[in-house]
């Protein structure tokens, strides 16, 4: 098929420890999609019917095709960087779009966005993957304000907004006043949901003798399944879920009380990122008690894409801005 141009040659990325989403538009209807941020590196001599993806002088299964030879994904900003470039160059591919001209738009969290944004970008300017160059023209912003983006665009801004961007294995914790960036009163860590996936990894196995990974736990969890299939049985997780989940919970509102000064002055408190869902089973009543403030909102669902949209948007209006 074919390569095609987006619309306004603007595709967004959110590179996610767990999963790429992508965000485009081309003839005016979105498409959006999501890939595993799976990467093998396999041997020149290995067979294999999947697609082979060769760059920088080595074969790699990327996706779905690399979580069915047991990848546990890295949680390392540093091996999400090495990857990046196989990682977009598949979502080129698989959505046949023309590369010439296009801007890419995508975030880092802002615990790496000072030492390694730069790096990003560089490695994504210009790549080469399956004796294919790619030239794009990449922006960066940091992760939690393509949530912000995502939401204003739709609502009249406030004065000062808070988003707390639940990600796989980062928790980004990000203060805007006027749609600016207050550094002063932002944070990110680890503290991302892969804690719960790794203590349930653990009670599986240490109960049932389950084996499974990370990215299969999360997959089933976000499909909101409790059960996994094991030697012809049915196994309900849901009660070691619930107690993992409350510690986590906890947490989470350790880290926040920390910035309970902001919080007193706030008008609202923006909740997204793919690990959106594991608040969202709490109740109304509940979250403002937790966190005890009144206002808080998600964004659209599906959670997880609130970067991608944002990240969209925000590209969009400069592009715009620039050809008044």
């Amino acid at each position: 098929m074919a390569k095609a141009k987006v619309d306004d040659n603007i595709l967004s990325i959110d590179l996610g420890y767990s999963g790429v989403k992508y965000y485009f538009k081309r003839k005016g209807k979105v498409i959006s999609g999501k890939i595993p941020t799976a990467v093998k590196k396999i041997d020149d001599e290995d067979i294999y019917d999947e697609e082979v993806f060769e760059y920088n002088g080595s074969k790699y299964l990327i996706g779905k095709e690399a979580i069915d030879q047991d990848v546990n994904i890295s949680l390392k900003a540093g091996t999400l960087i090495k990857n990046a470039p196989l990682l977009v160059y598949v979502v080129l591919k698989i959505n046949n779009i023309e590369h010439k001209g296009l801007s890419l738009i995508t975030g880092l969290s802002l615990k790496d966005f000072d030492d390694k944004g730069d790096e990003l970008i560089e490695i994504l300017k210009d790549f080469t993957v399956n004796d294919e160059e790619i030239k794009l023209d990449v922006s960066l912003l940091p992760q939690g304000r393509g949530i912000a983006y995502d939401y204003f665009s739709k609502n009249p801004q406030e004065d000062l907004a808070l988003i707390l961007d639940v990600g796989y294995n980062t928790l980004d914790f990000i203060a805007m006043k006027k749609d600016k960036l207050s550094i002063r009163n932002s944070f990110a860590n680890t503290n991302g949901i892969n804690i719960i996936l790794n203590k349930l990894q653990y009670e599986l196995n240490s109960q049932f003798d389950i084996k499974r990974t990370t990215t299969e736990l999360n997959e089933t969890i976000s499909a909101n399944n409790k059960t996994l299939k094991h030697r012809g049985e049915i196994i309900d997780f849901s009660d070691a879920l619930k107690d993992i989940t409350e510690d986590y919970i906890d947490s989470i509102k350790q880290d926040i009380v920390e910035k309970d000064n902001i919080l007193e002055r706030a008008d609202i408190l923006l909740i997204g990122g793919g690990g959106a869902y594991i608040l969202r089973a709490i109740s109304d009543d509940g979250l403002q008690k937790m966190f005890n403030f009144k206002n808080i909102v998600f964004v659209d669902d599906p959670y997880e894409f609130s970067n991608a949209r944002g990240y969209y948007v925000r590209e969009l209006s400069l592009k715009e801005n620039n050809a008044e």
